[in-house]
């Protein structure tokens, strides 16, 4: 698991904040948002990678669109497996831990894992390593991560 500077594009029916220092104008008078995003790589390429982006979604975990809930998990750093957030519906994918590089690493009992949307990182992209999955974990993400790119949409 990584943290990157990650810059992509504001939808068209964004409304977007220029007061925001992460949103800017960009070519063509587009607008796109920068910050900080963490990953956890699944599969690693030559050049790049792809890799799970994880969020808490504002500390609020899946409680804002909770239909997308069924494409997330938890993914903790804490000893014990933090509970979902109320008003959050059941989760499908069971929960990923990390193993930080520092003690002084962690993440909010609030990080999601997000199995849909499979982002490519480019590997010369400078990171900084937040941890490793567990051992025991390994074979349990990328499972998940194949049974979500495999499941029929809608």
């Amino acid at each position: 698991m990584f943290a990157c500077l990650f810059t992509e594009g504001m939808g068209a029916t964004a409304n977007p904040d220029l007061s925001n220092p992460n949103v800017s104008v960009v070519r063509y008078g587009e607008y796109a948002y920068t910050d900080i995003r963490r990953f956890v790589v699944v599969q690693e390429r030559r050049g790049f990678c792809l890799a799970l982006p994880v969020s808490t979604y504002s500390q609020r975990g899946c409680t804002k669109c909770p239909e997308k809930a069924r494409e997330h998990g938890i993914i903790y750093t804490s000893e014990y497996e933090p509970q979902p957030i109320t008003g959050e519906p059941p989760f499908i994918y069971q929960s990923i831990k990390i193993k930080p590089v520092t003690d002084d690493i962690y993440l909010h009992s609030a990080s999601r894992i997000n199995f849909a949307e499979t982002k490519s990182i480019q590997t010369n992209v400078k990171v900084k390593e937040i941890g490793n999955v567990i051992d025991e974990h390994l074979n349990l993400l990328d499972l998940q991560w194949k049974q979500e790119q495999n499941r029929g949409w809608p």
